[in-house]
This record gives structure tokens, C-alpha cells and sequence, in this order.
């Protein structure tokens, strides 16, 4: 649950501050009042790529910090990232930094962050809601959570020994896949070698065929440069003036 959000430099504030109660909170306003730019920094909260557009014009960076109710869970998957977390505390603190030159920090409880980190942590968070948004929940990676969700510690149990188990059998899958496509490969060679071997056995060489039908390729080879050149020994012989030998 969000407890309060602090804005400062986005787009036309300078600064704001939003604390929330437990329950029901709504926010109103005029057109142009900033409800809109709310959204934004809650968007920016859940991981959201920042746009250096909203910064503030005069200024360098904005700053968007959101203090949430900190969840067992969610305290898990801090631990697990290497984040530290002060013993009784309740609260996670998600800061993001978005410099005017593109420049973007996210801090978890004042500690630099991941922005993929945040994203995944987001869903845990909060989640934001438009137009349409009920179709989201056909979406089969939301209904399996929601089931896993359900089973409580036995669910979540089970579901991290399938998950070794069907890591397992990936690769044992994976294994299995490549001694078939090796045995595959052997029997492709193996049609191509007996196909070679009818083309020879039809062919019948001889041996030392190889070597006479070699001399007989250079020698067609150059045919044609012997024809020339003989032609050009005849005409001197014989054709031109003063030739050696009479053609009468």
C-alpha cells in the first residue's frame, strides 16, 4: 500500500506532497490542476521508463519518492537482491532520480537499485488502472499468480519443487534432443556415402584413370591455343610473302 508520494521538479511543480490513509483515498481537482501528473509519478514508481520531458523547465532533475507498506514478501525479494532492510522496519522507500541530460537513479530504501528490480518488485506495489484495463485480467501469467497466490506457504511450496523439477526436465528434454538429432545427422551421412558409392560403382574407374583423363583435360585445355598457334606457323610457313615454303 502507497503511504505517501513526494514529487519535486515534474513538469510544472515545483513540489508537492501527498499523504494517504488506509482505505479508500481519492483525489480531485480542476482541469489542469496536476491529477494527471500524479499518475505519472506513480507510473515512474512502478518502473516505468522516464521521459526527460518531465523535468521541470529551470531545472536539472526530478526527483519522484514513494514510501509503500512493506510486505513479507516483498522483504524477501529485497533480501534476495542484496538490499538491506533495518530490522522491525515496514516501509520500502522508492526514490526515482530523472536528470534533464537522461541521466536515471532508482534508490530502494536510499540504496541504488536496478530499474528491472523495481519492475519486478512494481506488481507488489501497486498497480494502476484505465480504460480497458479489466482485460488484462484474461491474461494467463496474471490468473496462474493469483492461483499460486491462493495455495498460501504449501502452494508456494509446491511450486518451487515443480519448478526444479521442470528445470529437470528441461534439460534432461534438451539431452535427449540432441543424442536424436546426432543419430540423425550419422544416418544423413550415412545415404550420402552410399549414394557416392552407386555413382562410383556405376562410373567402373579404372586405375590410373585418373591420371590419363587429367593429361587428356589439360591437353583440351589448351586446344585452342595450340589450334592458334599452328594456324600462325602455317600462314608464316606458307602464306605470307616471302614465305619459307610455296603454297604452289
Amino acid at each position: 500500500m502507497l503511504r505517501s508520494l513526494h514529487v519535486r521538479n515534474l513538469a510544472v511543480l515545483a513540489g508537492g506532497q501527498v499523504e494517504l490513509g488506509d482505505g479508500f483515498n481519492v483525489l480531485t481537482g480542476e482541469t489542469g490542476a496536476g491529477k494527471s501528473l500524479v499518475v505519472d509519478s506513480l507510473a515512474l514508481l512502478g518502473g516505468a521508463r522516464a521521459d526527460a520531458e518531465l523535468v521541470r523547465e529551470g531545472t536539472e532533475a526530478m526527483t519522484v519518492t514513494g514510501v509503500f507498506a512493506r510486505t513479507p514478501e516483498i522483504g524477501r525479494r529485497l533480501a534476495a537482491a542484496g538490499i538491506e532492510l533495518e530490522p522491525g522496519d515496514d516501509e520500502l522507500v522508492v526514490r526515482r532520480e530523472i536528470g534533464r541530460a537522461g541521466r536515471n537513479r532508482v534508490y530502494l530504501n536510499d540504496q541504488p537499485a536496478t530499474l528491472r528490480l523495481l519492475q519486478e518488485l512494481a506488481p507488489s506495489l501497486l498497480r494502476i488502472h484505465g480504460q480497458r484495463e479489466e482485460m488484462g485480467l484474461a491474461d494467463p501469467e496474471l490468473q496462474r499468480a493469483w492461483l499460486d497466490r491462493a495455495g498460501g506457504e504449501e502452494g508456494s511450496r509446491l511450486l518451487a519443487e515443480t519448478r526444479v523439477r521442470y528445470e529437470a526436465w528441461r534439460e534432461l528434454d534438451a539431452r535427449i534432443e540432441r543424442s536424436t538429432g546426432d543419430d540423425r545427422l550419422r544416418l544423413e551421412r550415412i545415404d550420402l556415402l552410399r549414394f557416392q558409392l552407386a555413382e562410383l560403382d556405376e562410373v567402373r574407374p579404372e586405375a590410373g584413370e585418373d591420371e590419363r583423363l587429367r593429361r587428356e583435360r589439360d591437353g583440351l585445355r589448351h586446344r585452342d591455343a595450340t589450334l592458334r598457334a599452328l594456324g600462325a606457323a602455317h600462314a608464316a610457313l606458307v602464306e605470307d610473302e616471302g614465305a619459307t615454303v610455296s603454297s604452289h
